[in-house]
């Protein structure tokens, strides 16, 4: 008797289980974001199949196939390009989340002065005097109760500078 050269039934049911959750991450993108992930196109054409898939049962099954075929394919270029994803995804949500903060900063009138120094000192694009006028307006719009049109256009201003 020899040693066997594979893993336990343990760790190959882990290592499937895993890659049935990389399904399942990919199963929730948009079919151009999975075109764009370059899958094997039997993979891509399942994805498709389980996109027009209704009922919970047909589903199940299409998610189960998937998963047979992620054990075909090498996961690992799939997942690291998924991962690239994820992580600009997430960079764009904070470099949102940042405008806003700064949007909000500009437009608190106790913090105007202050804010509107800070952020033309952090960021050599802004204008001083541009930026004073569209928060001037925007503060006056929001004292009147209008609708925040040109807080809008504040926040645009202030992702062009920022990601400039």
């Amino acid at each position: 008797m020899g040693v066997k050269d594979y893993d336990s039934k343990t760790k190959a049911k882990a290592a499937a289980h895993e890659l049935q959750d990389l399904g399942k991450q990919l199963a929730k993108l948009s079919l151009p974001t999975l075109r764009a992930l370059e899958l094997p196109e039997r993979l891509y054409d399942a994805f498709e199949v389980l996109s027009r898939t209704r009922g919970n049962e047909g589903t199940r099954r299409q998610m189960q196939y998937i998963g047979k075929l992620m054990r075909l394919v090498d996961a690992e270029p799939i997942a690291a390009r998924l991962g690239l994803l994820n992580n600009s995804s997430q960079a764009s949500k904070e470099l949102f989340k940042q405008c806003e903060r700064w949007r909000d900063e500009l437009l608190n009138p106790t913090l105007t002065d202050e804010a509107l120094g800070r952020f033309c000192a952090d960021y050599a694009t802004a204008k001083h005097d541009e930026l004073r006028a569209m928060v001037t307006t925007a503060l006056f719009e929001k004292t009147e109760g209008k609708p925040p049109k040109h807080a809008r256009l504040l926040f645009r201003a202030v992702q062009n500078i920022v990601t400039a």
